[in-house]
């Protein structure tokens, strides 16, 4: 490293852009051995014939790489092309074709930990895969692997492709390959173009796949089982035929009907043990978010007791809106649907042929079929909406909606996921009101500012948002200009707060309209910048990384963030990693957030020193101020006669009275010098303890300059110590996860398996244990030892009385205050004593 200093604990990922798993012109051999796929893909046959063939392969879109010398372009639209999990990192490169390839985190850390952070020693042995379909025709917008790490879905504007990943990707070969691997194409689409996807969190294989498209429809696709045809078709904007909702057409098109109606983004409720994972929320290009719940896929898994405590909050929720007036038959039929497929879900739980299932455990489910769909509710109007998400902020809902005008809105879902089906039945006035997504704040991010642009027009810009898996409280939002990071705790710990408060609903009620009215704003701050961020780090660099950022600062366009996603796995630590559009891989390691509020801490005087001048601040005498007043002659009186000879009695006495008031005067003027010679001489005395204090200072300052001389030696030692111990932590680690692969199917079914044995054996067994603890107590019970007795007597004999023990107590508390006198003594004599030993010094530095 330059200058002999330490990499930081990021460098390994700082040092992510020199790997070859970003050279487009890397050398790859194909790797023969694989065998060729088990899955059939569809055929173009498959197409439909209304479908044009530009929207169904993408093959026949404009050229976006003849403006790019390196063959890749800036995004304008927004785009997830990085994704990472158990320490294996997906990136997607958009070339033509797009090229699919797998980094191993892990080896890449422990090269530079074995190494030294010798960058180009690592490089020797630095390898990836790239995974090989003959179904990836298109450019790509979204990957996001499931929650098994096994499949990865690549979504483009009109096709979508599941990749199984295999095995292999894990392994430590040090090659280079392509890897053949099986493949599913879903669908066909429609002609809408497909905005996101998300794998279903409560899938019990982890195989659902959510896609939505423009028009609001929301479909649940079994991937293993049938890629082809939707396991299920949901809308959100009700339950009217697919086929209505035509594609709006951008160009020459006026209307606020068509932003309402053209959804851009969904995204995932908060798992709060009631509704929240079965609820999505879909947000239209104008602002207006809408909720489906329940949404679960065919074969899900559940809590039993979570089942059992929904369908009792549901009988009580019921109960007490029967005693309202707005209680009519659409809420009626509303809860009896929610009955009735609660119902149908806790009989197959007592039907499911594995019945030993502990309190708690998830079991896989087959939904009950559902005669009526979920129903949508809107919520907010905004326009130029580009993502949504739901934070994990327990106990309420935060949602985020982010738009293309850099404004990121907060909001609070306050009623919470609420299921609703279509039925059909008229609601009563006030039956059922809207729901209520109250608007906290809005955050301006200063797209202008950040791009230096001094036009007057707004910039406008695609974003997406990504939430911090470790923090519930915090999210990031990935843009053009780069990745900002927001914490919205400030404001909501005092709501968590309130919820955990034990207090009436009155109480509650004032102190939660206080809370909301103290308008408390979120922490923003600029996490990552395309225009800063690589050029201030270059110092960090070899000279081939340097090469490579020197050509990003020539070109005209600036970089965009295509990628970006949070990793806290044990053995890489918490960090980020993100992808730009050039392409450039760059992380660092993230800060622990921590909310600590201002503390005002109370400075005590010392006791050694006591001011000489009181704290009410000197005020000058009023007398020394004012001017003494003039002499004036009574009415009728010559001011040019002489005194002596004046015998005008009243000019006498005038005469006389101002004689009394000027000796009053020449009075308070005595006292006002002795007040002044008195603050003088306390001023004196001040400064010289002022002085003497200074010296006390100035001796502490030498002291301690001493020991920050020596403290760059010492932070030096523990840095270097830090580094040591770092490195060889992260080499035994590494050496732990790989004697520790991930478990195949066959060990996990083996597991299962042997659950459900011990979990049988012990319902079985369960009686018998019972009756032979019964028959041990009651053996142990008639057991009667001869020693017993002659010990019990032994102790009686050594009982001291009542009377024995109150003296004895009685003795040892005097003996303990004694000593506790003493002690008190002991300290307020030591501290005498210091006092007179600072005292005696700080004369000794005062005298001259």
């Amino acid at each position: 490293m330059a200058n002999g200093a330490l990499p930081s604990p990021g460098y390994w990922l700082q040092t992510l852009s020199n790997h070859p798993v970003l050279d487009t012109s890397s050398s790859t051999v194909l790797d023969d051995s694989q065998t060729t796929p088990d899955v059939t893909l569809p055929d173009i046959s498959s197409i439909a014939l209304e479908a044009p063939s530009n929207h169904t392969l993408d093959v026949s879109g404009p050229d976006f790489m003849d403006d790019m010398g390196d063959g890749f372009a800036t995004p304008d639209s927004r785009q997830s092309l990085i994704a990472v999990r158990d320490g294996l990192a997906v990136v997607c490169l958009n070339s033509s074709p797009p090229r699919i390839r797998l980094l191993n985190l892990r080896k890449w850390k422990g090269s530079l930990d074995e190494t030294g952070d010798d960058v180009d020693m690592a490089l020797e042995t630095a390898d990836f895969k790239e995974l090989v379909s003959p179904t990836l025709s298109f450019r790509v917008h979204q990957i996001q692997m499931n929650g098994t790490g096994r499949l990865l879905a690549v979504v483009g504007e009109y096709d979508i492709v599941v990749l199984s990943l295999p095995r292999i990707a894990w392994t430590d070969g040090n090659t280079r390959e392509r890897i053949r691997t099986n493949s599913w194409r879903i669908g066909p689409m429609t002609p809408q173009p497909v905005v996101k996807i998300h794998w279903h969190p409560l899938s019990e294989s982890h195989t659902h796949l959510m896609v939505l498209s423009d028009d609001g429809a929301l479909r649940i696709y079994d991937v293993t089982a049938n890629a082809n045809e939707p396991e299920q078709t949901l809308h959100f904007l009700g339950n009217e035929p697919i086929d209505t909702w035509k594609a709006p057409n951008r160009s020459g098109t006026f209307g606020a009907d068509l932003w309402e109606r053209e959804f851009v983004s969904f995204c995932v409720g908060r798992d709060d043990g009631n509704w929240g994972s079965m609820t999505m929320y879909g947000v239209t290009r104008s602002g207006d978010v809408y909720s489906l719940c329940p949404v679960v896929p065919q074969r899900s898994i559940f809590i039993p007791q979570r089942l059992q405590d929904l369908k009792a909050t549901s009988a009580l929720e019921q109960e007490e809106l029967e005693a309202q007036e707005c209680y009519g038959p659409y809420t009626e039929r509303q809860y009896y649907w929610r009955e009735q497929w609660l119902d149908e879900l806790l009989n197959e739980i007592k039907q499911w042929s594995i019945k030993e299932t502990l309190p708690g455990e998830p079991v896989g489910l087959t939904l009950p079929r559902m005669t009526a769909k979920p129903s949508p509710d809107a919520t907010i109007d905004y326009q130029d909406a580009t993502d949504i998400l739901c934070l994990a902020t327990n106990p309420i809902n935060v949602l985020i909606i982010s738009f293309e005008s850099g404004m990121l809105r907060t909001c609070i879902d306050s009623e919470g996921p609420v299921p609703l089906w279509n039925i059909n039945a008229e609601a009563l006035p006030g039956e059922a009101p809207l729901p209520v997504l109250r608007i906290h704040e809005d955050i301006d991010l200063s797209w202008r500012e950040s791009s230096g642009s001094q036009q007057k027009a707004p910039v406008r810009i695609p974003s997406s948002l990504s939430a911090d898996p470790r923090h519930d409280a915090i999210f990031y939002c990935y843009h053009s200009f780069g990745v900002h990071r927001v914490s919205v705790e400030p404001w909501v710990s005092p709501l968590r707060g309130l919820s955990e408060a034990q207090a009436d609903e009155a109480q509650l009620a004032t102190e939660l309209k206080s809370a909301l009215e103290q308008h408390i704003e979120s922490d923003v701050g600029l996490l990552f910048s395309t225009r800063t961020s690589i050029s201030t780090s270059v110092k960090s660099f070899s000279q081939t990384l340097l090469a490579v950022i020197l050509r990003f600062v020539r070109r005209r366009d600036v970089p965009s963030v295509v990628g970006f996603t949070v990793i806290t796995e044990a053995s890489l630590g918490y960090c980020y990693l993100l992808l730009t559009s050039h392409p450039h891989l760059y992380g660092d390691i993230l800060p622990m957030y921590v909310n600590i509020p201002w503390k005002i801490s109370e400075v005590t005087a010392n006791e050694m020193y006591s001011p000489s001048m009181e704290p009410p601040i000197f005020d000058i005498p009023e007398v020394v101020r004012k001017a003494p007043p003039p002499l004036r002659l009574p009415t009728g009186a010559s001011a040019k006669q002489v005194l002596a000879k004046c015998t005008h009695p009243p000019t006498l006495w005038a005469f006389f009275e101002h004689l009394k008031a000027r000796r009053c005067d020449i009075l308070d003027l005595h006292e006002a010098i002795i007040t002044l010679r008195t603050r003088l001489e306390r001023q004196q005395s001040e400064l010289k303890q002022q002085a003497g204090a200074l010296m006390l200072l100035d001796e502490k300052i030498k002291q301690n300059k001493e020991r920050l001389k020596q403290l760059p030696k010492k932070m030096h030692t523990l840095r270097v110590k830090e580094y040591v111990q770092r490195k060889s932590f992260g080499i035994i680690l590494q050496i732990l996860i790989e004697n520790s692969q991930p478990l195949t199917d066959a060990e996990k079914q083996w597991i299962k398996e042997l659950h459900h044995i011990r979990n049988a054996l012990q319902k079985r067994l369960k009686p018998w244990a019972e009756n032979t603890q019964e028959q041990v107590h009651a053996l142990l019970q008639d057991r009667n030892p001869v020693e017993e007795p002659d010990k019990d007597a032994e102790l009686d004999q050594l009982a001291l009385g009542q009377t024995q023990m109150r003296r004895i107590e009685t003795a040892l508390r005097q003996e303990y205050k004694l000593l506790a006198g003493t002690a008190q003594k002991l300290t307020k004599l030591q501290n005498v004593v210091e006092k007179m030993e600072d005292t005696i010094r700080l004369k000794g530095m005062q005298s001259p």
